[in-house]
């Protein structure tokens, strides 16, 4: 995985100069548990960049995994002093993803108190990534980050169109082959905004669609979600 990762930034870095990524797994850990996979590309430098891993984990996940959140600052950008939290919550290992709805407010609680800290410093926040919950599935998650504050800003942009952004697809060889193919297809993939930061989602489009990776099963997309390329802008409102 590094190997990707160093050919990644090489191949951005005209673009975007900057990235950020951590690792809080031990020498023998690494032996066993997946990377946490979290990373930032940016046009901007870091202020800051903090790995802060979960109180909780779904035990499968625990046990193979690394279960954190990245979080970043970043000063003077067009949007303002930006706090960011980029974090992949818990899927359920095992278990139902519905199963562990608890497991993953927990996990969604930890990136609302830590950019609650950020946003007492004069920080805008932000809180993205696969969040494993949308309005289709674990929706008592969903309403969490509603009721702490936070705008859908995907959503916000496409209400009328919300099947034109369903990030995960059941149907997806790459899905139909996992534990979770008899969930729904689901907007699973998010960009929340706290909304007293006055940033809204100006334009989206939906990526890495195109199955063009051979594999042993046929031709497959990129990754088993498709990706979400949100334009944020100023809010024109007060």
């Amino acid at each position: 995985e590094d190997a990707e990762v160093a050919s990644l930034v090489e191949q951005v870095k005209s673009v975007y100069p900057y990235h950020a990524r951590g690792d809080n797994r031990s020498t023998l850990e690494r032996t066993y548990k997946f990377h946490n996979g979290l990373m930032y590309i940016s046009k901007y430098p870091f202020v800051e960049s903090r790995l802060i891993k979960h109180a909780q984990a779904a035990p499968l996940e625990s046990m193979f995994g690394d279960k954190c959140m990245l979080m970043v600052t970043l000063a003077d950008t067009p949007l303002g002093n930006l706090a960011v939290v980029n974090m992949h919550t818990t899927a359920g290992g095992w278990n139902h993803p519905e199963k562990v709805d608890s497991i993953r407010e927990s996990e969604l609680r930890e990136a609302v108190e830590v950019c609650e800290a950020a946003m007492r410093d004069g920080y805008k926040s932000l809180i993205l990534g696969d969040l494993n919950m949308g309005p289709e599935a674990s929706r008592c998650n969903y309403d969490f980050m509603l009721n702490s504050g936070y705008q859908d800003e995907v959503i916000a942009v496409k209400d009328d169109a919300a099947e034109e952004v369903f990030t995960w697809d059941p149907m997806n060889p790459l899905n139909a082959i996992g534990p979770h193919n008899t969930c729904p297809a689901q907007r699973c993939d998010h960009i929340f905004v706290h909304r007293e930061a006055k940033i809204v989602g100006s334009s989206l489009r939906r990526m890495f669609t195109e199955a063009f990776v051979n594999s042993p099963i046929g031709p497959c997309t990129l990754s088993d979600h498709f990706g979400i390329l949100l334009s944020l802008s100023p809010s024109l409102q007060p």
